[in-house]
């Protein structure tokens, strides 16, 4: 469109606009409706039930992103760190009002980026062949994993019955070597000494 067109149009608004009364329009309320946020924020049960399937979608997806890695000879706790980031931004990017999941959906990403990043440290150790390092990383991801089943036993706790998490968090790093950055198995526990028999007195 030109430049004259556009003033033309001008020229017919401003004409208009001196011809038709003052119309005042209404002032917006100050600040947002309450009523409106609340009709727009869907039930809790439904958000509970949005927070569950990421989680128990999220254990499915690093469990099958694991056993491709596996298949294909590729490291597994690399696919595992990078489905593990995915989960947590699905959980990021999850629009919640309830107070409580909100708390505990930002718990949840922050300790699966905490587990991804304790993988790629593990990944690696192993190619170093640091044991001492390995052992660490392996008892960081036992301590992390107990946090993630905290966090999920508190979203049990303030979902209503029926829309609770069914299955336990997360899989560790798989044991054995069948592939490259697998952790190996942790050693056998020793069997728990047991105390001597008392000794037996002589009969009078």
């Amino acid at each position: 469109m030109s430049g004259r067109s556009l003033g033309l149009s001008g020229a017919l608004l401003v004409g208009l606009a001196a011809c038709s009364p003052a119309r005042r329009e209404p002032e917006p309320p100050d600040g947002p409706d309450p009523n409106a946020v609340q009709e727009q924020a869907p039930p809790k049960g439904e958000q509970c039930a949005v927070v569950i399937a990421i989680v128990n979608g999220g254990i499915q997806h690093v469990d099958n992103e694991a056993a491709k890695a596996k298949a294909a000879g590729t490291s597994e706790l690399t696919a595992m760190k990078a489905a593990l980031g995915r989960v947590a931004d699905e959980m990021e990017q999850t629009l919640l009002a309830d107070p409580d999941l909100l708390r505990l959906g930002g718990f949840y990403a922050g300790v699966l980026r905490v587990q991804a990043t304790l993988l790629e440290e593990l990944s690696v150790a192993l190619a170093r062949g640091d044991q001492g390092l390995i052992d660490k990383k392996t008892g960081d991801l036992a301590k992390v994993e107990q946090q993630e089943a905290a966090i999920v036993d508190e979203i049990n706790k303030v979902c209503p019955e029926g829309l609770r998490v069914p299955v336990a968090p997360g899989p560790a790093p798989a044991p054995g070597g069948a592939g490259p950055g697998t952790a190996p198995p942790p050693a056998p526990m020793p069997p728990a000494p047991t105390a001597p028999p008392p000794p037996s007195t002589p009969a009078p």
